[in-house]
């Protein structure tokens, strides 16, 4: 996959067990010159770095070495390398069709180019997937350690995998496991005490925040309102765009809906001032009918809450002026101002 001049540099590089921020510059100038996918090369080249092991000095007790970072990374490489070989067969050739038969895909004379390379695409983050799934973790504290070093980098909130969520996904979760194994197996060594205590911290910060967010919503109802209709959107992400929003302007309805209006003086009337523009109908009557389906929720909304105020607060002046006026005076319905 990687030219036999990039690989040069890359050995050079990693020599001494580390790469300078002039030396990673250097590396990803030469792989964008040569067409390569730069998310990709950063994954290779985080591999190699943590990879690139001596074997004379490394040692273990009672367990010789099985060097599983090496043959992983040796593994993924050789995917690659399929997938490229696969690409280009794929590129050069001007005919070629995808023939199914007995369920099983073959490929013949006059071809759909898109749908071979969609297919080498999935066989490759497949194969790889596979890979991490039955990846093997050794008893062995060294190359636990090194197992450990060379996923922590794949553990990032800010990592997204060119293989797809899935392998991303995979990744992580073989990190957690080879913890859960150096956790029983190797406790007191310092190397693994350390992985340890910055997971514990880790989730102790996770934890931490998911109570404050939970305590913030439990005191706020209109940021607990917003945080339910963000989520139930951010649920349909899948699918083409008309039907995706359609799903979710669905899903909001339902939870505006059936949202419980607070008795809490300060709650009830933040939302008030929060449902009150959607109560203007001209506003939105020209947008989509996603947008519609959402704003009608919120202004059928804005009315229970204000006959909530009205028997919760019935002289509130607060209240008074967020609550829904004609020329002539209040809605009637209301019976406010009569």
């Amino acid at each position: 996959m990687l030219s036999e001049e990039l690989e040069t540099l890359i050995g050079a590089a990693i020599a001494d067990g580390k790469i300078t921020e002039k030396e990673r510059e250097v590396l990803t100038k030469r792989a964008k010159a040569e067409g390569i996918d730069l998310e990709e090369f950063e994954l290779i080249l985080e591999s190699r770095l943590h990879s690139n092991i001596n074997v004379t000095d490394k040692k273990s007790d009672n367990h010789p070495r099985e060097f599983v970072v090496k043959k992983l990374q040796a593994r993924i490489d050789e995917i690659l390398k399929d997938y490229e070989s696969k690409v280009k067969e794929i590129n050069e050739n001007s005919s070629y069709y995808i023939f199914i038969s007995d369920g099983k895909k073959t490929y013949d004379a006059e071809y759909d180019k898109d749908e071979a390379l969609n297919d080498a695409e999935r066989s490759r983050d497949n194969s790889i997937l596979n890979v991490i799934e039955n990846l093997y973790i050794p008893n062995n504290k060294d190359d636990i350690l090194d197992l450990l070093n060379y996923l922590k980098f794949y553990t990032r909130k800010s990592y997204y995998s060119p293989y797809g969520f899935e392998v991303g996904d995979a990744l992580k979760d073989k990190y957690n496991e080879c913890l859960e194994i150096a956790r029983h197996n190797f406790p007191n060594e310092p190397g693994i005490k350390e992985y340890l205590e910055s997971k514990a911290k880790a989730e102790k910060r996770e934890e931490d925040k998911k109570r404050k967010t939970e305590e913030d919503l439990a005191r706020q109802s209109l940021a607990r309102l917003k945080n339910d209709v963000k989520e139930a959107g951010e649920a349909y992400y899948k699918g083409s765009y008309d039907s995706m929003m359609s799903k979710r302007s669905k899903a909001a309805e339902a939870i505006i809906t059936g949202f419980q209006l607070p008795e809490d003086k300060k709650d009830l009337l933040e939302l008030i001032k929060y449902f009150k523009p959607f109560y203007n109908k001209k506003v939105w009557k020209d947008r989509d009918k996603n947008y519609k389906r959402t704003a009608k929720a919120y202004y059928n909304k804005y009315i229970e809450a204000c006959e909530l105020a009205k028997t919760l607060f019935p002289d509130d002046a607060d209240f008074l002026k967020e609550f829904p006026q004609k020329k002539k005076g209040f809605l009637s319905w209301l019976g406010f101002g009569k």
